[in-house]
């Protein structure tokens, strides 16, 4: 089976597609949208000089916080080994691997004084991530 998906899997899954989307060497990404009879994954592999893992972390911090008010965001599933964001380093060059969930999506109701706290913590949030490096 091919990597990353051992990470998410410890039998070979029949039923995958694989996205490439990369642009370039420097700009590594591919999608793989597994289903294994059972559940739909989505999962992500990439590697670029946006991506590190702080932000990759902040951007998990945001999609709670827009998840709490309801607005769409996937959910990050930890793979086998409990992890939600793996990260390898090939060549000295870092590469991560972190699950989209499979983009089902539940509707919220939350009183206005909940939307306004979340609110501001999305909006701390998205000040962190200007500054992360």
């Amino acid at each position: 089976m091919e990597y990353p998906l051992t990470l998410y899997y410890d039998t070979e899954v029949n039923d995958v597609e694989i996205k490439d989307s990369s642009h370039g060497d420097s700009d590594f990404r591919k999608v793989y949208i597994v289903n294994d009879g059972t559940s739909k994954i989505v999962v992500k592999y990439f590697s670029n000089s946006f991506s590190n893992q702080n932000r990759i972390m902040g951007w998990f911090r945001l999609m709670d916080e827009y998840s709490k008010v309801g607005l769409y965001c996937p959910v990050i599933i930890p793979n086998r080994y409990g992890e939600l964001l793996h990260k390898h380093t090939i060549d000295g060059r870092d590469y991560y691997v972190k699950d989209n969930g499979d983009g089902t999506y539940t509707a919220m109701l939350i009183s206005s004084e909940d939307a306004s706290s979340i609110t501001s913590a999305a909006k701390a949030c998205v000040a962190e991530l200007a500054v992360v490096r």
